[in-house]
Protein backbone atom coordinates (compact mmCIF):
# COMPACT_ATOMS: atom_id res chain seq x y z
CA UNK A 1 0.00 0.00 0.00
CA UNK A 2 1.22 3.31 -0.69
CA UNK A 3 1.37 6.48 1.97
CA UNK A 4 0.07 10.22 1.89
CA UNK A 5 2.25 12.97 2.87
CA UNK A 6 2.20 12.11 6.43
CA UNK A 7 4.80 10.32 8.48
CA UNK A 8 8.14 9.38 7.46
CA UNK A 9 8.26 7.03 3.90
CA UNK A 10 8.31 3.46 4.72
CA UNK A 11 10.97 1.35 3.47
CA UNK A 12 9.25 -0.98 1.14
CA UNK A 13 10.67 -4.59 0.85
CA UNK A 14 12.69 -5.26 -2.18
CA UNK A 15 14.41 -8.08 -3.55
CA UNK A 16 18.11 -7.06 -3.40
CA UNK A 17 21.55 -8.96 -2.26
CA UNK A 18 22.70 -7.93 1.20
CA UNK A 19 24.18 -4.18 0.97
CA UNK A 20 27.65 -4.15 1.43
CA UNK A 21 28.61 -0.04 2.43
CA UNK A 22 30.79 1.86 0.69
CA UNK A 23 31.75 3.24 4.03
CA UNK A 24 32.60 6.83 2.72
CA UNK A 25 30.32 10.27 2.67
CA UNK A 26 31.12 12.02 -0.18
CA UNK A 27 31.11 15.66 -0.09
CA UNK A 28 30.98 18.47 -2.33
CA UNK A 29 34.24 19.03 -4.24
CA UNK A 30 36.04 22.03 -3.99
CA UNK A 31 39.08 23.18 -5.85
CA UNK A 32 42.49 22.62 -3.68
CA UNK A 33 46.02 21.71 -4.38
CA UNK A 34 47.11 18.44 -5.37
CA UNK A 35 47.12 15.54 -3.16
CA UNK A 36 48.87 12.40 -3.47
CA UNK A 37 46.98 10.08 -0.91
CA UNK A 38 48.79 7.13 -2.83
CA UNK A 39 52.20 8.29 -1.80
CA UNK A 40 50.69 9.24 2.15
CA UNK A 41 49.67 6.13 2.49
CA UNK A 42 52.38 4.04 1.08
CA UNK A 43 55.45 6.44 1.64
CA UNK A 44 55.60 6.81 -2.28
CA UNK A 45 55.25 3.09 -3.36
CA UNK A 46 52.16 3.39 -5.45
CA UNK A 47 50.12 0.74 -3.58
CA UNK A 48 48.21 0.27 -0.05
CA UNK A 49 50.29 -1.12 2.37
CA UNK A 50 49.61 -4.60 3.06
CA UNK A 51 46.96 -5.01 5.75
CA UNK A 52 45.74 -1.16 5.05
CA UNK A 53 42.74 -0.45 3.20
CA UNK A 54 41.69 2.67 1.05
CA UNK A 55 38.46 3.34 3.77
CA UNK A 56 40.93 2.63 6.60
CA UNK A 57 43.11 4.90 6.38
CA UNK A 58 41.45 8.01 4.73
CA UNK A 59 39.42 7.58 7.14
CA UNK A 60 41.52 8.59 10.07
CA UNK A 61 43.84 11.21 8.02
CA UNK A 62 40.98 13.31 6.18
CA UNK A 63 40.24 16.43 8.09
CA UNK A 64 36.88 16.90 6.41
CA UNK A 65 34.13 15.47 4.12
CA UNK A 66 35.81 16.82 1.21
CA UNK A 67 39.11 16.46 1.74
CA UNK A 68 38.21 12.56 2.70
CA UNK A 69 36.32 12.45 -0.87
CA UNK A 70 39.74 13.60 -2.98
CA UNK A 71 41.91 11.18 -0.43
CA UNK A 72 39.94 8.44 -1.28
CA UNK A 73 39.76 8.96 -5.01
CA UNK A 74 43.64 9.24 -5.04
CA UNK A 75 43.67 5.90 -3.22
CA UNK A 76 41.93 3.78 -4.88
CA UNK A 77 43.87 5.17 -8.24
CA UNK A 78 44.74 1.58 -10.49
CA UNK A 79 48.57 1.85 -10.89
CA UNK A 80 50.83 -1.35 -12.18
CA UNK A 81 51.22 -2.55 -8.78
CA UNK A 82 47.68 -2.49 -7.15
CA UNK A 83 46.81 -4.09 -10.36
CA UNK A 84 49.28 -6.69 -9.85
CA UNK A 85 48.96 -7.56 -6.35
CA UNK A 86 45.16 -7.23 -6.21
CA UNK A 87 43.56 -10.78 -4.92
CA UNK A 88 39.44 -9.89 -5.67
CA UNK A 89 37.59 -12.51 -7.38
CA UNK A 90 34.19 -12.65 -8.61
CA UNK A 91 31.87 -14.15 -6.30
CA UNK A 92 28.97 -15.09 -7.97
CA UNK A 93 27.05 -16.99 -5.51
CA UNK A 94 26.72 -13.57 -3.97
CA UNK A 95 26.50 -11.30 -6.96
CA UNK A 96 24.01 -8.49 -6.27
CA UNK A 97 20.46 -8.66 -8.42
CA UNK A 98 20.57 -4.89 -11.29
CA UNK A 99 16.83 -4.17 -9.62
CA UNK A 100 14.69 -3.65 -6.82
CA UNK A 101 11.56 -5.18 -6.84
CA UNK A 102 8.60 -4.14 -4.36
CA UNK A 103 6.40 -7.24 -4.49
CA UNK A 104 4.06 -5.68 -2.30
CA UNK A 105 2.85 -2.78 -4.19
CA UNK A 106 0.89 -3.56 -7.24
CA UNK A 107 2.79 -2.53 -10.92
CA UNK A 108 1.10 0.17 -12.78
CA UNK A 109 2.02 -0.91 -16.47
CA UNK A 110 3.56 1.64 -18.72
CA UNK A 111 2.37 1.92 -22.55
CA UNK A 112 4.37 0.29 -25.35
CA UNK A 113 2.95 1.80 -28.09
CA UNK A 114 5.19 4.84 -27.91
CA UNK A 115 5.35 8.31 -29.55
CA UNK A 116 7.32 8.39 -32.85
CA UNK A 117 9.52 11.25 -33.81
CA UNK A 118 11.29 11.92 -36.65
CA UNK A 119 14.49 14.03 -35.84
CA UNK A 120 17.86 12.32 -37.14
CA UNK A 121 20.10 10.93 -34.26
CA UNK A 122 23.20 12.92 -35.35
CA UNK A 123 21.04 16.23 -35.21
CA UNK A 124 19.54 15.50 -31.95
CA UNK A 125 22.88 14.41 -30.80
CA UNK A 126 24.96 17.45 -32.18
CA UNK A 127 22.21 19.94 -30.59
CA UNK A 128 20.84 21.03 -33.45
CA UNK A 129 18.07 20.18 -33.51
CA UNK A 130 14.82 22.80 -33.01
CA UNK A 131 12.10 20.44 -32.28
CA UNK A 132 8.63 22.04 -31.45
CA UNK A 133 7.23 21.77 -27.95
CA UNK A 134 5.85 18.53 -27.80
CA UNK A 135 2.55 17.42 -25.37
CA UNK A 136 3.64 15.67 -22.08
CA UNK A 137 1.88 12.78 -20.82
CA UNK A 138 2.02 9.11 -19.80
CA UNK A 139 2.94 8.18 -23.52
CA UNK A 140 5.91 10.38 -23.77
CA UNK A 141 6.46 9.51 -20.51
CA UNK A 142 6.96 5.99 -21.00
CA UNK A 143 9.50 7.10 -23.87
CA UNK A 144 11.89 8.85 -21.91
CA UNK A 145 11.89 6.14 -19.52
CA UNK A 146 12.62 3.17 -22.15
CA UNK A 147 14.80 4.92 -24.07
CA UNK A 148 17.13 5.86 -21.31
CA UNK A 149 17.02 3.12 -18.67
CA UNK A 150 14.45 0.40 -20.37
CA UNK A 151 15.45 -3.20 -21.00
CA UNK A 152 16.57 -3.66 -24.88
CA UNK A 153 17.48 -6.72 -25.19
CA UNK A 154 17.56 -10.59 -23.06
CA UNK A 155 20.63 -12.41 -22.36
CA UNK A 156 21.91 -15.55 -20.14
CA UNK A 157 24.60 -15.46 -18.64
CA UNK A 158 27.29 -18.54 -18.32
CA UNK A 159 24.73 -20.83 -16.01
CA UNK A 160 21.57 -19.53 -17.04
CA UNK A 161 21.26 -16.73 -15.52
CA UNK A 162 19.26 -13.77 -17.33
CA UNK A 163 20.59 -10.42 -18.07
CA UNK A 164 18.89 -7.73 -18.85
CA UNK A 165 20.57 -5.36 -21.32
CA UNK A 166 19.36 -1.45 -20.94
CA UNK A 167 19.20 1.41 -22.83
CA UNK A 168 22.38 3.49 -21.57
CA UNK A 169 25.10 1.26 -21.16
CA UNK A 170 26.51 0.03 -17.86
CA UNK A 171 30.10 -1.08 -16.61
CA UNK A 172 30.33 -4.95 -16.02
CA UNK A 173 26.41 -4.40 -17.19
CA UNK A 174 25.86 -4.48 -13.27
CA UNK A 175 23.18 -1.07 -13.47
CA UNK A 176 23.71 0.13 -10.32
CA UNK A 177 21.25 3.03 -11.05
CA UNK A 178 17.85 3.19 -10.03
CA UNK A 179 15.18 5.78 -11.26
CA UNK A 180 11.98 7.00 -9.71
CA UNK A 181 9.19 9.32 -11.03
CA UNK A 182 7.90 12.24 -8.89
CA UNK A 183 4.63 13.40 -10.31
CA UNK A 184 1.98 15.82 -10.74
CA UNK A 185 -1.49 14.25 -12.44
CA UNK A 186 -1.24 12.85 -16.01
CA UNK A 187 -4.23 11.33 -17.56
CA UNK A 188 -3.84 7.40 -16.77
CA UNK A 189 -1.67 8.26 -14.22
CA UNK A 190 -2.19 10.47 -10.66
CA UNK A 191 -0.23 12.96 -8.82
CA UNK A 192 2.89 10.60 -6.33
CA UNK A 193 6.24 8.88 -6.29
CA UNK A 194 6.95 6.04 -7.99
CA UNK A 195 9.50 3.54 -8.87
CA UNK A 196 10.24 2.46 -12.53
CA UNK A 197 11.10 -1.28 -13.10
CA UNK A 198 12.51 -1.61 -16.57
CA UNK A 199 12.24 -5.49 -16.80
CA UNK A 200 8.12 -5.37 -16.41
CA UNK A 201 8.36 -1.83 -18.08
CA UNK A 202 6.42 -0.78 -14.90
CA UNK A 203 5.66 1.97 -12.25
CA UNK A 204 5.13 0.99 -8.68
CA UNK A 205 3.91 4.01 -6.62
CA UNK A 206 5.22 4.50 -3.16
CA UNK A 207 3.87 7.94 -1.78
CA UNK A 208 0.19 9.02 -2.77
CA UNK A 209 -0.31 12.56 -3.60
CA UNK A 210 1.56 15.60 -5.04
CA UNK A 211 5.33 16.03 -3.86
CA UNK A 212 6.70 18.38 -6.17
CA UNK A 213 6.93 21.13 -3.77
CA UNK A 214 9.12 19.02 -1.01
CA UNK A 215 11.43 17.88 -3.72
CA UNK A 216 11.45 21.94 -5.14
CA UNK A 217 12.41 23.07 -1.81
CA UNK A 218 14.75 20.42 -1.52
CA UNK A 219 16.65 21.50 -4.38
CA UNK A 220 15.81 25.50 -3.96
CA UNK A 221 14.75 24.97 -7.19
CA UNK A 222 11.39 25.62 -8.57
CA UNK A 223 11.29 24.33 -11.72
CA UNK A 224 10.72 20.99 -10.01
CA UNK A 225 7.07 22.32 -9.04
CA UNK A 226 6.17 23.47 -12.72
CA UNK A 227 7.57 20.57 -14.22
CA UNK A 228 4.59 18.15 -14.55
CA UNK A 229 7.01 15.26 -14.00
CA UNK A 230 10.60 14.73 -12.51
CA UNK A 231 13.09 12.10 -12.68
CA UNK A 232 15.44 11.26 -9.66
CA UNK A 233 18.33 9.05 -10.05
CA UNK A 234 19.70 7.29 -7.16
CA UNK A 235 22.83 5.09 -7.12
CA UNK A 236 23.62 1.74 -4.97
CA UNK A 237 27.43 1.30 -4.60
CA UNK A 238 26.87 -2.75 -3.51
CA UNK A 239 25.82 -3.29 -7.51
CA UNK A 240 29.32 -2.74 -8.85
CA UNK A 241 31.93 -2.83 -6.09
CA UNK A 242 30.82 -6.45 -5.96
CA UNK A 243 33.20 -6.14 -8.78
CA UNK A 244 35.30 -3.12 -8.70
CA UNK A 245 35.52 -2.59 -4.79
CA UNK A 246 36.64 0.78 -3.96
CA UNK A 247 36.76 1.77 -6.83
CA UNK A 248 33.40 1.19 -7.92
CA UNK A 249 31.45 4.29 -6.40
CA UNK A 250 32.95 6.57 -9.50
CA UNK A 251 31.21 3.48 -11.59
CA UNK A 252 27.52 5.51 -10.29
CA UNK A 253 28.73 8.60 -11.93
CA UNK A 254 29.72 7.19 -14.86
CA UNK A 255 26.19 4.90 -15.63
CA UNK A 256 23.83 7.73 -14.22
CA UNK A 257 25.68 9.87 -17.15
CA UNK A 258 25.28 7.37 -19.62
CA UNK A 259 21.01 7.28 -18.29
CA UNK A 260 21.03 11.02 -18.93
CA UNK A 261 22.58 11.27 -22.02
CA UNK A 262 19.97 9.08 -23.94
CA UNK A 263 17.00 11.07 -21.51
CA UNK A 264 18.33 14.53 -22.41
CA UNK A 265 18.84 13.31 -26.70
CA UNK A 266 15.74 11.64 -26.24
CA UNK A 267 13.78 15.00 -24.70
CA UNK A 268 15.06 17.37 -26.89
CA UNK A 269 14.07 15.48 -30.20
CA UNK A 270 10.58 15.57 -28.75
CA UNK A 271 10.28 19.69 -28.06
CA UNK A 272 10.74 18.66 -24.05
CA UNK A 273 12.21 20.71 -22.02
CA UNK A 274 14.57 18.75 -19.73
CA UNK A 275 17.38 20.33 -17.01
CA UNK A 276 19.90 18.18 -14.64
CA UNK A 277 20.23 19.39 -10.62
CA UNK A 278 23.20 18.17 -9.05
CA UNK A 279 22.90 20.34 -5.94
CA UNK A 280 20.00 19.58 -3.18
CA UNK A 281 19.70 18.11 0.50
CA UNK A 282 20.04 14.44 0.10
CA UNK A 283 18.87 13.56 3.04
CA UNK A 284 15.78 15.25 2.31
CA UNK A 285 15.61 13.64 -1.27
CA UNK A 286 16.71 9.87 0.25
CA UNK A 287 13.61 10.84 2.85
CA UNK A 288 10.78 11.17 -0.23
CA UNK A 289 12.03 8.17 -2.22
CA UNK A 290 12.52 5.72 0.93
CA UNK A 291 15.79 4.89 0.66
CA UNK A 292 18.98 5.51 2.74
CA UNK A 293 23.26 5.66 2.67
CA UNK A 294 25.48 4.07 2.25
CA UNK A 295 22.87 1.68 0.87
CA UNK A 296 21.50 3.98 -1.60
CA UNK A 297 21.44 7.31 -2.29
CA UNK A 298 20.19 10.32 -4.62
CA UNK A 299 22.58 11.34 -7.71
CA UNK A 300 20.56 13.54 -9.50
CA UNK A 301 17.57 15.37 -10.20
CA UNK A 302 15.96 15.54 -14.23
CA UNK A 303 12.59 17.86 -14.26
CA UNK A 304 10.99 17.42 -17.36
CA UNK A 305 8.86 19.33 -19.21
CA UNK A 306 9.25 22.35 -16.64
CA UNK A 307 8.49 26.24 -17.20
CA UNK A 308 11.47 28.72 -16.81
CA UNK A 309 13.49 28.32 -13.24
CA UNK A 310 12.61 30.32 -10.21
CA UNK A 311 13.26 30.27 -6.58
CA UNK A 312 10.74 27.60 -5.11
CA UNK A 313 8.29 28.86 -2.06
CA UNK A 314 9.41 28.97 1.63
CA UNK A 315 8.38 26.08 3.37
CA UNK A 316 4.98 26.47 5.80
Amino acid sequence: MAVDSAGPPPVRPHHVAAQVPVGVQLGRRRRHRHITAAKRLTGGAGAISPGLTALGTVGVMAQNDREMTRLFHDATQHTVESVRASGHFLDFANMPLPLKHYPDLEPIPLPVDLPERNAPAVEVLSGRVDAAPGPWGLPELARVLFFSAGVTRRARLVGGRPIFLRAAASAGALYPIEVYVVSGDLPGLPAGVYHFNPVEFALRRLRDGDHRPFLARAAADGAIQGAPTTLVLSGIPWRTTWKYGERGYRHLFWDSGAILANCLAVTEAAGITSQMLTGFVDDDVSHLLGIGSPEEYPLVIVPLAGGPRDRPPAAA
